[in-house]
């Protein structure tokens, strides 16, 4: 088992050369799921020992459901890296790293509410919710600009909010540029990015990447790119359009059979056969499509556990790449990168 799986890997490595930036500076980056206690050092350095230059983090604000009030801040039940403290500390173990930053502020729905789908019928809880996520956002946007993070994300799948209420979205840009001399982003789900209005406003068309690439129970690398074409064209022609290049704010893809048909299915426990090989082959097609296309920026992989990888049964089937194959895909992609940097 063991010599095919190294036969496997061998081809996926051979199909694709390692790849080279060919706009400004690619963003290779990795997701930091934000650790239940304080982190040490060594995490910001073993994720750039795989060759990523960026770290993405994520400060959480919270619902109860849908129509309990945001929260965000140093409650009792948070992660230390999901809330104020946790993230400033985790920019400075970054820094320390010498990686660039990303922060994508998160909102949680209880019950496991899609944010996407949320919406308001009455004007004064929408009004109010405006108001409570404009101050969520601005907190972590001072934050920025205090700590020198290069980028922000506006918010992070919320297409019904947006449909809802644009001149909101509008006003928050204008008040995040005045606090925030940055570059901004917003993280729109793969299936409705053509439909958020305000691309001119921000620096990068931001897009969560779970595109259906391929239904084939065992594809081969020819079904994951030729999976890929419609996908690829659509977001070329949309970049002539807007005017901005695309960063995958998300993208990855779980170590199960069948992971390459519903990338975004997030479920644990029971719900398939373990595959590591189809995670590998969805991040060699993945680099092999886009990174060396001048109009996309890069993205960020999801994601980097710290003190859950004791949790077998649960992360061999993660979307998580760390004690797997894919790992080897992707420091072969970021590291090329990492090297001309140094050779300059």
């Amino acid at each position: 088992m063991r010599i095919l799986l190294l036969i496997v890997i061998g081809s996926l490595l051979w199909s694709c050369a390692a790849t080279q930036s060919t706009g400004d500076h690619r963003i290779d980056g990795i997701a930091l799921e934000g650790p239940p206690h304080p982190a040490e050092d060594a995490v910001m350095q073993e994720i750039a020992q795989q060759g990523a230059e960026w770290v993405c983090l994520m400060p959480y604000a919270y619902m109860k459901d849908t129509r309990s009030e945001l929260i965000y801040g140093p409650v009792d039940w948070t992660w230390w890296g999901e809330k104020s403290d946790g993230i400033r500390a985790l920019i400075h173990r970054a820094r320390a790293a010498d990686l660039s930053i990303m922060l994508k502020p998160h909102l949680w729905i209880g019950r496991g509410y899609y944010t996407g789908e949320l919406s308001f019928s009455d004007t004064a809880q929408q009004e109010k919710w405006n108001a409570d996520y404009r101050q969520y956002l601005l907190h972590y946007a001072h934050m920025a600009e205090e700590e020198e993070v290069e980028l922000l994300c506006i918010g992070t799948e919320l297409c019904m909010q947006l449909n809802d209420d644009p001149a909101f979205w509008t006003s928050l840009i204008e008040d995040i540029r005045e606090v925030y001399t940055g570059k901004l982003t917003y993280a729109a789900n793969w299936d409705c990015y053509q439909d958020f209005p305000l691309w001119k406003q921000l620096d990068y068309i931001g897009i969560d990447a779970y595109f259906p690439i391929t239904e084939v129970e065992e594809p081969k690398m020819e079904d994951a790119l030729a999976g890929w074409t419609y996908w690829k064209e659509s977001m070329r022609k949309y970049v002539d359009t807007v005017g901005r290049p695309i960063l995958f704010t998300e993208y990855g893809y779980r170590s199960k059979k069948g992971a390459l048909a519903e990338p975004w299915v997030s479920g644990t426990g029971a719900d398939g056969e373990p595959d590591k090989d189809i995670q590998s082959l969805g991040y060699e097609a993945l680099y092999c499509t886009f990174w060396n296309e001048a109009w996309f920026q890069g993205g960020f992989l999801w994601k980097w556990h710290v003190e859950e990888m004791h949790r077998p049964a649960e992360r061999s089937k993660d979307y998580t790449p760390q004690e797997k194959p894919a790992m080897d895909i992707i420091r072969k992609h970021y590291g090329a990168q990492s090297l001309k940097k140094k050779e300059q």
